[in-house]
């Protein structure tokens, strides 16, 4: 019965401290899953080391696209990879709709020796600044 009675205190604790690290955790603009958040991708657009990769079809990125992006469909990126050796240096940050075929590009880079991060929402959770039409 006794065990039952710390059941409740020892909930309660585990909560605390896992509230307590939460802030901790988010601080990290890229996490150990290779992900970023919008909001954190937004303040490094214009930062030198970052490169932004947009994986969706071309007409897609035609109607709406992060300024200043590159554009590799997600279904011809493995054959294109050529074209972003000039970025073995840089951290790339991937987009796409909202986050799936990102998240395939990105594990594709990496796995080639980039340094990749998938932007988690896509253009859909973007609120900064957006270009239609060719670059």
């Amino acid at each position: 019965m006794a065990d039952l009675m710390s059941l409740p205190l020892f909930i309660i604790r585990a909560s605390l401290l896992f509230i307590i690290s939460l802030p901790l955790a988010c601080q990290n603009k890229e996490t150990s899953s290779g992900s970023i958040s919008c909001v954190d991708a937004e303040k490094l657009i214009k930062q030198s080391g970052y490169f932004f990769l947009d994986v969706r079809t071309k007409k897609e990125h035609e109607i709406k696209h992060i300024p200043n992006t590159f554009n590799i469909p997600i279904n011809i990126l493995e054959k294109k990879l050529d074209l972003l050796a000039d970025q073995k240096d840089s951290k790339i940050i991937v987009y796409c709709r909202s986050g799936s075929r990102s998240l395939r590009a990105t594990n594709l880079l990496n796995q080639n020796g980039f340094k990749a991060f998938n932007m988690d929402g896509g253009i859909m959770s973007w609120t900064g600044k957006t270009s239609k039409g060719i670059q």
